[in-house]
């Protein structure tokens, strides 16, 4: 018996199709023009389709209520052109997504602020949000009670930055040369002005155990060490410019290469008292800064965000990779929360003891992610970066 007479009507087994796999699922249809001429009528066409599929998907006990069915097209460039509030770049250069928010103006703008902090870690530039139109007047009460808020965002491609993926690339090759074959770091697979190519890590949820194969594993990072402070490459932080000038010292680097900088940037948004606040940490860093340690190799913009969960362990992403202050990735770490901290923290301290003080000079090596916040984000993250320079001052009393 052929394959084919197992699921009449079918093709016969051919190349990847095999008709032993045909299932019931929701419909699907395309249209498309061979030489890739773009009309309106290929969307009329996929219209059609639409309204001609019986199963586009799971419906409710109400008629006019269900999952919903829609069609996908290429970005419509010149439409965006006439609707939209702000400058686009060539088409090509920029990405559209529709993001379904929260209703509550607060939590609505939670959201958004959340969703652009993604977007800069990722080193892409928000260009701006179009509120989607949209006729809700067809769809069941129980729809309409659950609707969300309906906006597009529109992302600004990352190649007007020359070198930001060379220098993500090499960040993580000079991490993994620090640890050899237990480096909690993806291999770079490709890299051009373009692109980044790393291998296909499938997430999962952390564990306690891969928390603490973390910390031992983040331990012999750091033990790895550097030449210096800084790096002899150009850096970058989400958009930002990162001064990497190598340096013998901790203290003074951090202040000249990690605070003023970004304390510039920020100031925008600050009072002229909350400035003084941070030049303050930055006359008394020598004090801060806590017993000498020899430079260690960091990933530099440790948020739980550049974690990635899979296998059983943990991969560091996304680096802003330098020789710097151990005590850094720690503190970033703890700065939004990752998960199992006490475990990663612990298993750490096992294989690399921190030296005395360091809670208390946590929010000294905050201070400079949160000035790039205010300078990237606005005044949402103004309160955090003063009552870390607040901190980090009373600490030293």
């Amino acid at each position: 018996m052929t394959a084919a007479a197992l699921t009449p009507g079918t093709p016969e087994r051919q190349g990847l199709y095999d008709p032993a796999h045909e299932h019931d699922a929701c419909g699907v249809g395309m249209v498309a023009d061979l030489h890739g001429r773009k009309s309106h009528d290929i969307v009329e066409k996929a219209l059609t389709v639409l309204r001609n599929l019986d199963h586009r998907g799971a419906v409710g006990a109400e008629p006019d209520d269900g999952d919903g069915a829609g069609i996908l097209t290429q970005i419509p460039d010149a439409l965006f052109r006439e609707v939209v509030g702000f400058e686009l770049p060539p088409a090509g250069h920029y990405a559209v997504g529709t993001a379904f928010l929260p209703t509550d103006g607060e939590q609505r703008a939670a959201a958004v602020a959340h969703i652009e902090a993604l977007c800069a870690e990722e080193g892409l530039t928000v260009l701006g949000w179009r509120e989607l139109p949209h006729d809700p007047s067809f769809c069941g009460p129980a729809a309409r009670r659950t609707m969300p808020h309906f906006a597009q965002l529109f992302v600004k491609a990352a190649d007007d930055r020359p070198g930001l993926f060379a220098a993500e690339a090499t960040g993580l090759r000079w991490l993994a040369e620090g640890a050899g074959h237990a480096a909690p770091v993806p291999e770079v697979i490709a890299v051009d002005d373009h692109m980044l190519v790393l291998p296909w890590l499938p997430a999962e949820p952390p564990s306690p155990q891969a928390a603490e194969r973390f910390g031992r594993e983040l331990a012999a990072l750091h033990a790895g060490g550097a030449d210096s402070f800084g790096a002899p490459w150009q850096g970058f932080i989400a958009r930002l410019p990162l001064d990497n000038t190598p340096a013998d010292r901790w203290p003074r680097w951090y202040a000249e290469r990690r605070i003023a900088p970004y304390l510039r940037l920020a100031a925008r948004h600050l009072d002229r008292a909350e400035v003084g606040l941070v030049e303050r940490v930055m006359a008394e860093i020598e004090t801060l800064a806590g017993p000498e340690e020899p430079p260690a190799r960091i990933h530099g913009d440790l948020w739980s965000g550049n974690v990635l969960w899979s296998g059983g362990r943990a991969w560091l992403i996304d680096p802003a990779a330098h020789g710097g202050h151990r005590e850094t990735d720690l503190a970033m770490l703890a700065l939004f929360g990752a998960p199992y901290l006490d475990r990663i923290l612990d298993a750490y301290r096992e294989v690399h003891p921190l030296a005395e003080g360091w809670r208390a000079r946590v929010p000294l090596h905050q201070l400079h992610p949160l000035l790039v916040h205010v300078a990237l984000f606005g005044p949402s993250y103004r309160g955090a970066a003063v009552e870390a320079a607040r901190a980090a001052l009373r600490a030293s009393r």
